[in-house]
């Protein structure tokens, strides 16, 4: 349920990460609780939610190997996804609206600039493994079609975000 609390202490323990790389995110505002300790004597305060959050950036860093600031700015991003104006009426197969407690995968898409100048553009999506009724494909295979017929995007990574939350969960069993 949502009113479930861990700690620091359980994370380090159930997710199997060190305290000391935990304790670095957390300075550095890399991930963050959903409650801060205030002064001495209080703990963070983090909900399941924290924790999807927490072991997507692990994997981002150690298995897809992106830089803390992306991976963290990515997270943010799925937090604060807004399809642009149009993008929802034009693919209503999309799931454009992220529910940590319900995504399936996460496409995430660096576009490389087409100008001088113009900087590096990450793009996320969230994903349905299973297509809506009527429709002739996922929206994840019709997504990676496409990505091949655009010269504008330099990496994409699809992210199996089901297999992360599964796996928080049974950890917290």
């Amino acid at each position: 349920d949502s009113m479930e609390q861990y700690t620091t202490f359980d994370i380090v323990k159930k997710m199997k990460i060190p305290r000391e790389r935990l304790q670095e995110w957390l300075r550095r505002g890399l991930v963050k609780p959903s409650v801060r300790a205030k002064g001495v004597g209080t703990k963070n305060i983090f909900t399941r939610e924290d924790l999807y959050r927490i072991v997507l950036f692990s994997q981002l860093i150690d298995h897809h190997q992106l830089e803390r600031e992306t991976a963290s700015l990515m997270i943010k991003g799925l937090d604060d996804a807004k399809p642009a104006p149009g993008r929802k009426e034009a693919f209503p197969e999309h799931n454009w609206d992220w529910n940590w407690s319900t995504a399936e995968f996460i496409l995430w898409v660096e576009e490389t600039p087409s100008l001088p100048g113009e900087v590096t553009r990450y793009t996320f999506q969230a994903m349905r493994e299973h297509a809506e009724e009527g429709a002739r494909e996922t929206p994840l295979s019709l997504a990676l079609r496409q990505i091949a017929f655009r010269k504008d995007w330099k990496n994409f990574t699809v992210i199996n975000f089901k297999e992360i939350r599964e796996q928080v969960d049974r950890a917290l069993e």
